[in-house]
């Protein structure tokens, strides 16, 4: 509970000090709004989801995106980590839920049935 990360409507990504109210990082790569994010398990990672379709993930440390992983069409308005942090899931416009896996960035599921936007998506607690 140390750490806190934000998305804004100009692509940013900023990792603040919960406690004294510090911005530490500010990461770019979205184009547009982002429009969800997120930490893994252990802390270690980010996961940010935007306008642009893209999922990125990002190393805390260090503030390095580690990878952009693309096949959502429109919005990426959801995003989350399983409980392990072994896998994503990402839902948007396009109406699917994608589940990603982090290591390889390898699109692992791709789940169709909204017939429209997928504002939230979730791993149960026992992944």
């Amino acid at each position: 509970g140390a750490l806190l990360v934000s998305g804004g409507r100009n692509g940013s990504v900023r990792v603040w000090e919960v406690g004294s109210g510090r911005e530490l990082r500010v990461l770019t790569g979205h184009q547009g709004w982002v429009r969800s994010v997120g930490f893994s398990p252990d802390g270690a990672l980010l996961v940010s989801g935007g306008d642009d379709g893209s999922v990125r993930v990002w190393e805390v440390g260090s503030g390095r995106e580690l990878r952009v992983l693309t096949g959502q069409q429109g919005s990426v308005r959801s995003v989350g980590f399983s409980p392990d942090g072994a896998l994503l899931v990402s839902g948007g416009d396009d109406g699917s839920v994608r589940v990603w896996e982090v290591g390889s960035g390898r699109e692992l599921r791709v789940l169709t049935g909204h017939q429209v936007s997928v504002r939230s998506v979730g791993f149960s607690p026992d992944g």
